[in-house]
């Protein structure tokens, strides 16, 4: 039987990403839309001070990106049942009459989606038996109240967060069932807004896909198992107009600013490499040796191959006149000396590549590189080490895949890391997914049943090959935040199973005085390699 959802709405003209939901749920069988509700009473008059709206205003003429979460979509019903509701008004509450409780009752939902009304009290909060699912658009242990995302931004807080919940009757503070974090856009309120709420479209999409394998009781037994505890953060509300105009004018000053230094200055990313004797997971980077490119480009992503007492050292080339990446090799000798005076390309394609995941299985040296706006993950095998490669095997289509990261695991299977953009407007450093196999040559890799693993942008995307140190496999991370690839993460694979994941936080890799960020870390046969971001005038 498919698990039937009552969903509540403010009105029928609803948000662009309310109906994305909308329509992954009505492709699916194992869901089925069994009525909606909607507010049909006298909504309260607006509470927000006209400087605020002005500010919201002006941020969003400047900002505006593609794919508005909010862009109104009018509700084809078709035969759903929809019920009209004059909610029962308190202060900041909103109550079902009784009658209308019964009539959502006639549809036995075993789930309710919140999409509208106030603060839900009474006794709609008992009808379904999974409960009302809504999404708090901040992280409650830091951030309650409102406006969705925006204090973040003024607080210049590296992170943003999107809490998903079982409502009960005490504002944010339902049971928390999981949350999604991505990265501040301290440039726009608005753009960091959006952000937010695609990735809680996700998360919304994680937990229906749980339910549809569980009946009621085993669900809320292994909410209660994994019941995140938290103390409440601060309770905020809507600027006033004197503390909005205030903001308008650092956000206009910051806006010129920051257009005017674009044009003056470059980020380039450079190559650091080191000879360690052993792998060590709180590196001194200043220690390391620069492989500074011409100005005109930049050298990223470092992978090496250790061959013939040589190490091949792959790296992402970009001019920053091309739109587009290649792969080329550099070679550095035993004593840590360079072979090569500049790099020689071996893989260019008619669309973007980087983060060349090189590695050997059974004689064969094979190459993953990065090509995710290009939607699939290739594995290309050489033909003329190092200089000569051949498409071998598709392993992912249709899916725009990060920086993927093979790992041969213990228990036999295949593992395939990367972070996932659902969608054009998401991010691509949020979401980590899995794939596994048995036979990673010949057979298809198959989605693991938590994917989203992750929802972190400080915990999710790959930062170079998984390794083993001291008996663990440690997998380093991208934390992306407070800016893209700011700091390497080293993180113990606790659990790793087909049906499992868990990872525990070991040590974080800060980038050293007058860098800006560092977001690869690799380690083959006593060469220590990285990338640094420094600013190039």
């Amino acid at each position: 039987m498919p698990i039937k959802i009552s969903i509540l709405f403010d009105s029928l003209e609803i948000p662009f990403w309310v109906n994305e939901l909308l329509k992954s749920i009505k492709s699916d069988a194992r869901y089925q839309i069994c009525c909606i509700a909607y507010d049909a009473g006298v909504k309260p008059p607006s509470r927000s001070a006209f400087g605020y709206r002005l500010l919201r205003n002006v941020d969003q003429r400047l900002m505006k990106l593609p794919g508005d979460p909010f862009q109104k979509v009018k509700f084809e019903s078709g035969n759903i049942p929809v019920i009209p509701v004059d909610p029962i008004r308190k202060k900041f509450s909103d109550y079902f009459p009784e009658d209308t409780i019964n009539e959502i009752k006639k549809h036995q939902p075993d789930l309710m989606l919140r999409f509208g009304f106030r603060i839900l009290r009474g006794d709609i909060l008992k009808l379904a038996p999974y409960g009302i699912l809504s999404l708090h658009h901040g992280d409650t242990a830091k951030y309650r109240g409102g406006p969705p995302a925006f204090w973040e931004v003024v607080q210049k807080h590296p992170n943003t967060g999107v809490t998903l919940q079982v409502l009960t009757e005490t504002l944010d503070a339902g049971v928390i069932i999981d949350k999604a974090f991505v990265r501040t856009d301290t440039t726009s309120f608005i753009r960091n807004q959006q952000k937010l709420y695609w990735a809680g479209l996700e998360l919304f999409k994680k937990q229906l896909r749980y339910l549809a394998s569980k009946d009621a009781e085993q669900y809320f037994l292994d909410i209660r198992q994994n019941l995140i505890k938290e103390d409440k953060g601060k309770l905020y509300h809507n600027p006033g107009s004197l503390k909005s105009f205030l903001l308008l004018i650092s956000f206009l000053s910051a806006t010129l600013l920051r257009r005017l230094r674009t044009s003056s200055v470059k980020n380039q990313w450079q190559i650091i490499y080191k000879k360690e004797k052993d792998i060590n997971l709180n590196p001194n980077l200043s220690t390391f040796q620069n492989l500074i490119p011409p100005k005109d480009r930049i050298w990223a992503d470092p992978f090496s191959i250790y061959k013939d007492q040589t190490h091949y050292v792959f790296l992402e080339e970009k001019f920053f006149n091309q739109s587009n990446a290649h792969i080329s090799v550099i070679r550095i000798n035993d004593e840590g000396e360079l072979i090569d005076k500049v790099p020689q390309q071996v893989l260019k394609t008619d669309h973007h590549l980087s983060y060349p995941f090189v590695f050997e299985k059974d004689g064969t040296y094979y190459m993953i590189p990065e090509s995710g706006a290009h939607g699939k993950v290739i594995l290309y095998e050489s033909v003329n080490f190092p200089f000569e490669w051949k498409q071998k095997k598709v392993l992912q289509d249709g899916v725009m895949a990060y920086d993927s990261t093979l790992h041969f695991h213990d228990d036999g299977r295949v593992y395939l890391f990367c972070t996932v953009q659902p969608t054009p407007y998401d991010s691509a450093d949020v979401h980590l997914y899995i794939y596994s196999s048995t036979d990673w040559l010949n057979e298809a890799f198959v989605p693991h049943p938590l994917n989203p693993v992750v929802q972190d942008v400080s915990a999710a995307r790959p930062a170079g090959k998984i390794f083993k140190h001291e008996g663990k496999w440690i997998r380093p991370v991208q934390q992306c935040a407070p800016v893209y690839g700011y700091a390497i993460r080293f993180y113990e694979i606790e659990e790793l199973s087909p049906s499992t994941y868990k990872q525990q936080l070991l040590s974080t890799i800060e980038p050293p005085k007058g860098v800006k960020a560092t977001h690869t870390f690799n380690y083959d046969n006593r060469l220590a390699l990285g990338d640094i971001q420094v600013v190039c005038y």
